[in-house]
């Protein structure tokens, strides 16, 4: 059973990116573990267990509806 999320964030737009960022990087389960997870990709420490952080940093980089958040280097962690 998942745990209750205390922090207000949970219906924010960018709380699904978040946790698509986590679920790929860490869940073997994952249809795209291979491609990320399984190659080492990481979230990086400020974000992987702060949804706030994640997004606040996306809010201050300009994000809006419509983009979406990736990596510059392919092989490089989403930090």
């Amino acid at each position: 059973m998942k745990k209750p999320f205390k922090h207000g964030f949970c219906k924010h737009a960018l709380y699904g990116t978040w946790e698509n960022l986590k679920n790929k990087c860490y869940n073997p389960n994952n249809p795209r573990y291979k491609d990320y997870g399984g190659r080492g990709i990481k979230v990086c420490s400020e974000w992987v267990n702060a949804p706030a952080t994640f997004i606040e940093w996306a809010l201050d980089h300009g994000w809006e509806k419509g983009l979406y958040v990736d990596r510059i280097n392919v092989n490089g962690n989403y930090e």
